[in-house]
């Protein structure tokens, strides 16, 4: 871009005799005006279109006081906004004072550069200059002799006065359908059926048309309605933009025509060639060769629902297609009130170039006016083959800040440097490609010392990451963008006083030197310098690690990177206080101690730097400046940092009042003291575990964390040792172990050994069956009673059991009273059957004691039994349905129904009835109804319970008197409670007995006392005997078990024995429960019915056979004989 000018004179100045003016520039003559662009604030822009000539005047005027004709000479430039001149016309002119003059150029653009804004505003376009150019001393004020103009360039522009189609139908379409010249672009209409096949039967130029009333531009513009106003339905019309060409053999290129209209290639499209009999190629824009694009057009009118009219770029299958739909914007439905559309298509068809057609697409539904186009113009940036740079470089200015480079000045850019300097001066361009297109750029630099190339080439960065010499090809730098490169000035070790020059060149990444875009040309001076370098000679941090007490050496590289002789003392500075110049010392390598150095330029030399750390020194890192101090005249001070290590020292020790003890595994508690020292130099933390030979053991420390101070802190703790039972005999190690949190790869462990001695213990469990009421007077029940062998061998136990007279126990499953031998640590169940004295009420006890038969030790277990009720049920004396309150004759249909109430809230209760009776003549049976003897009942639930009584004839003439009363108990047992409930019922004899002494009433009584005097004859008689044998036995009674294979006589023994079965022990009748009326009771009982004794025969089942190991716990042999084929059976499911 040219540089803009200074603001022009109005009136010149009276003591000037020449002033020679440009006044204006104007575009267009009466032949050819400029385009005219009205922006958004109605202002006019004038513009030009590329491609087409015009004429531009350039005005001079002298406004000078000289009356003389004075000469100069003058100039007309047109500059592209790159800043690059593109067309230029030099000239003599001669005017006197009060005189002008207007100097005409005919000039045609070949490059467009014009740029449209969204809402309208157009911008962009050459500079015009128009310049004088007087001798030196002529002109008396310069400051108005140039003037600037910029006048935008379009890329194209159509008016669409011109276009081809036919009246199909005869309905009046009309197109101008002017002939134009081979290769000119126009307007083609076409139709479509599917928006690719041509319509070649209703209307093969489709429905576009054009109308010469109130158009935008000019004459014509174009619609798609007919004279009524509605346009068609069903249509896919296209308004291609295309030129024609000659024939096919010259292709679709814009260079076979004499009059190039600049669009380069086109495409050639064989249907609308077909539709319009021509060869046709349609106009491709090259939009890839396009900064940016802009689409001007007019519109009005509107359309249908699900109708549009859409103008379509299409690039095929290396762009896709773009659509501007007018149907979507905001149009005006009157007639002639335009609407400028502005369609900004940058970046639309970046790959390939694009096809220009207007589309028009509708539907079977409702038609409108539809919508009018007028104008076609096309705003574009060409990227063109030019580019210029803009380069700000910048660099530092010897004082803390930094200059701008500028080419014209003249001294006072010299930079000053020194030896090895290690803060270089760089100097740093933004550059900006002020082109269109997209390049690349060859940076390089130098200086005029070549010694300094050989051994320390400069460093360029750039947007290349991976070149950084001398010379580096940048990556691509965007079109309009900017980009930065350092150029570094390296100063060499030792580099002398001296005076040279720094040169940057900024070129063409292809042509190079060739094509230099910008140059930069710096001097330098090298100052008198002092410098030293003081490095480690093998890097690494921290530099040393050194434990308390010791010392370590760091071998330091020193190098006289100054251009002067140097001396320097050595020393250092630690960070910490607790360390001084005393633990620091300078020796040479493999040689004595050094304070002072003195070297020439570049000189070279290593020494290595001792340290020494203090006993008792903590952990950490500490830092250490080691320093060579200059010694005059030398002024620099060479320093280096590094650090030192003290690490961490970890040792804790753990100390048990005792090494070993020996302890019975009887499950009671023994305690080690233990003490923990630590040692260490830092406060610790530390994981404390235990880890066993045998895990059994349990062992464990009374903490499970500890933290100590450093430097000897210590806590002491307890070592636990449960002494759990069961343990084997024998010595077990027992290792403490403790991590460090900070270390966990630090352990200390300390060793104890605990001996294991035979250990004897039994332990019985004890059972609560409380929480279960048990019924007195019942069968016995079996109870399971787990025997354990706590100890760490074998052993078997002595088992007693101990009890309260009113319950009956004992224990089968055992020999002689004592169990097998049992494991360590296993157990052997015994079965105890126990049962309750019938009237007991409350808590009951049975103790079993279990003895050691190796060591006497023992233990005792108790069971616990709740006998009685709880009130968890209630029954009712029997209700108003009892029949069985007064019996006067036999029968089998007596009943007495009881009410059973569940008095429990939430649980449900497992019901079992059972009767009992007075005693078993006075009636012949009673028994529960078969669905009342085992039922659920819930919580809160009342159900009947039935006793059915059978009472016979004899039954009632065998009573004792007249009236008997007798007593019927119903019997309730449930899983939580059992209570009972009696009913007295009263008998009646059918025939009275008189009052008065009754004889066969005398004589039953008398045969029964006759027979127990008998009875009681025949016992002293066995006394008798049994006194004798006792009296001649060789060996104890005790020792017999049995009499039952004992023989005797009494009276009328004859030496002789007499059979076993006249002992008086064999006497049935004397012995049994009636007492010697055995023969009263034996008649024989009146005929039943069969049902009566299949009932009877299923109640004396025996149910199966009772297992090996005895009844289930808490089971008696009537629960047996009901339910315990349904035990068993549910055993094998399991």
């Amino acid at each position: 871009m040219p540089e803009s000018p200074q603001k022009q004179s109005l009136v010149g100045a009276k003591n000037n005799p020449v002033d020679f003016e440009v006044t204006g520039i104007e575009v267009g003559n009466q032949t050819l005006s400029p385009r005219v662009w009205t922006q958004p604030d109605s202002s006019l822009q004038e513009y030009m279109t590329k491609g087409e000539t015009i004429q531009i005047n350039v005005t001079f005027q002298q406004i000078g006081v000289d009356p003389s004709p004075v000469t100069t000479d003058a100039k007309l430039e047109i500059w592209h906004p790159i800043g690059v001149v593109i067309g230029e016309w030099t000239f003599n002119i001669t005017l006197a004072a009060g005189q002008s003059t207007k100097m005409p150029f005919v000039w045609t653009p070949t490059i467009a550069h014009s740029s449209l804004s969204d809402d309208g505003w157009l911008t962009g376009g050459m500079t015009f200059r128009g310049m004088v150019l007087p001798e030196i001393g002529v002109d008396g004020d310069d400051t108005n002799d140039i003037l600037d103009r910029d006048v935008p360039v379009a890329f194209w522009y159509d008016p669409m006065e011109n276009g081809f189609c036919n009246d199909e139908a005869n309905e009046g379409k009309y197109c101008t359908n002017n002939a134009v010249p081979f290769g000119v672009p126009t307007w083609y209409a076409a139709g479509y059926t599917d928006g690719y096949q041509p319509d070649t039967n209703n209307f093969p130029t489709g429905t576009w048309r054009m109308e010469n009333v109130s158009s935008a531009t000019e004459e014509w513009h174009w619609k798609v309605s007919g004279d009524n106003d509605n346009y068609a339905s069903n249509r896919y019309d296209r308004l291609r933009w295309a030129w024609q060409r000659v024939n096919q053999n010259d292709g679709c290129s814009d260079q076979v025509y004499e009059d190039s209209h600049g669009l380069g290639y086109g495409e050639y499209d064989p249907i609308v060639s077909g539709i319009h009999g021509a060869n046709l190629c349609l106009v491709k824009v090259n939009s890839p060769l396009l900064y940016s694009i802009q689409i001007a057009t007019n519109a009005w009118g509107e359309m249908g629902a699900g109708d549009s009219i859409v103008m379509e770029t299409d690039s095929g299958a290396a762009g896709g297609v773009e659509y501007l739909n007018y149907s979507s914007r905001n149009l005006s439905s009157s007639e002639g009130d335009w609407t400028r559309i502005v369609w900004n298509a940058t970046g639309m068809h970046q790959n390939e170039g694009f096809t220009v057609s207007f589309l028009f697409r509708s539907n079977s539904s409702f038609s409108d006016e539809g919508i009018h186009i007028d104008s076609f113009i096309i705003f574009a940036i060409e990227r063109g083959d030019e580019y210029t740079l803009d380069a700000d470089c910048t660099f530092p200015d010897n004082f803390g800040g930094t200059m701008t480079f500028d080419p014209d000045s003249e001294g006072g850019n010299t930079i000053l440097v020194e030896a090895a300097d290690p803060d270089p001066p760089s100097l740093h361009c933004r550059i900006f490609n002020k082109g269109y297109i997209d390049t690349t750029l060859r940076f390089y630099t130098e200086v005029s010392n070549d010694s300094w190339m050989s051994q320390y080439p400069l460093r360029i960065d750039s947007n290349n990451f991976n070149d950084h010499d001398n010379e580096v090809k940048s990556n691509t730098i965007k079109a309009r963008t900017y980009t930065n490169a350092y150029f570094n000035l390296s100063i060499p070790d030792g580099a002398p006083v001296q005076d040279l020059f720094w040169y940057t060149w900024i070129n063409d990444g292809i042509l190079g030197f060739q094509d230099t875009k910008y140059y930069v040309e710096l001097p330098v001076s090298v100052q008198s310098t002092y410098r030293m370098t003081l490095k480690q000679q093998t890097l690494s941090n921290p530099a040393a690690t050194i434990m308390p007490g010791g010392k370590a050496n760091i071998t330091m590289d020193l190098k006289n990177t100054g251009n002067q002789y140097s001396s320097w003392s050595l020393g250092g500075l630690f960070a910490d206080s607790e360390l001084s110049s005393d633990n620091l010392k300078w020796y040479e390598v493999g040689g004595e101690e050094v304070t002072i150095i003195n070297m020439t330029p570049v000189e070279e030399i290593s020494l290595n730097a001792e340290v020494t750390i203090p006993e008792g020194m903590e952990p950490g890192t500490y830092g250490l400046n080691l320093l060579a101090n200059p010694r005059l005249p030398n002024t620099f001070q060479a320093s280096s940092n590094i650090y030192i290590e003290v690490p961490v020292y970890h040792y804790l020790a753990i100390a048990p009042v005792k090494n070993a003890m020996l302890a019975p595994a009887n499950g009671q508690q023994q305690t080690v003291q233990v003490f923990l020292f630590n040692y260490g130099n830092t406060e610790d933390t530390f994981d404390l575990r235990v880890e066993t030979d045998n895990w059994k053991l349990l062992a464990d420390l009374s903490s499970d964390e500890v933290t100590l101070e450093a430097n000897g802190g210590q806590v002491t703790l307890s070592l636990i040792l449960p002494m759990p039972k069961g343990v084997e005999n024998g010595t077990y190690r027992v290792s403490m172990i403790g991590t460090s949190q900070s270390n966990p790869s630090y352990q200390s462990v300390s060793n104890f050994y605990l001996t294991v001695p035979k250990t004897h213990l039994v332990e019985v469990d004890d059972r609560d069956l409380s929480n279960e009421v048990f019924a007195a007077g019942t069968d016995p029940r079996t109870l399971k009673w787990e025997i354990w062998n706590s100890g760490n061998v074998d052993d078997a136990f002595d088992i007693e059991l101990s009890f309260p007279s009113d319950v009956s126990a004992f224990v089968s499953g055992i020999s002689g009273g004592r169990t097998p031998y049992i494991a360590p640590g296993s157990s052997y169940n015994l079965s105890v059957s126990y049962s309750f004295d019938a009237g007991v009420e409350g808590a009951r006890t049975i103790n079993l004691r279990a003895t050691s038969i190796e060591s006497g030790a023992f233990t005792e277990g108790e069971a616990r039994f709740e006998v009685g009720t709880v009130g968890f049920l209630l029954v009712l004396p029997p209700s108003s349905q009892s029949n069985a309150n007064e019996i006067y004759e036999s029968g089998d249909d007596y009943i007495l129904v009881f009410s059973i109430r569940s008095a429990h809230p939430e649980l449900e209760q497992q019901i079992r009835a059972d009767v009992e009776l007075d005693n078993l003549w006075t009636i012949y049976d009673a028994r529960v109804d078969d669905e009342d003897r085992n039922f659920v009942l819930g919580a809160g639930e009342t159900r009947n319970v039935t006793i059915h009584l059978d009472v016979r004839d004899e039954n009632l003439e065998n009573l004792a008197a007249n009236i008997v009363d007798f007593n019927v108990t119903l019997v309730v047992i449930s899983d939580l409670d059992t209570t009972t409930k009696t009913a007295m019922i009263t008998l009646y004899k059918p025939d009275p007995i008189p009052e008065g002494p009754d004889v066969e009433e005398v004589g039953w009584k008398a045969a029964n006392y006759l027979l127990i005097a008998i009875g009681i004859s025949v016992i002293g008689a066995v006394l008798f005997a049994s006194f004798r044998v006792m009296r001649k036995a060789s060996a104890p009674l005790e020792e017999y078990s049995s009499l039952s294979d004992y023989k005797m006589t009494v009276e009328g023994w004859d030496g002789g024995k007499i059979a076993e079965g006249d002992l008086p022990s064999a006497d049935d009748v004397a012995n049994s429960m009636y007492g010697g009326s055995k023969d009263l009771f034996e008649q024989p009982p009146p005929p039943v019915v069969p049902e009566t004794t299949a009932s009877f025969e299923t109640q004396e089942s025996t149910g199966p056979p009772v297992p090996d190991d005895g009844l289930p716990e808490g089971w008696t042999m009537e629960q047996w004989q009901y339910y315990g084929q349904k035990w068993l059976d549910s055993q094998k499911d399991e």
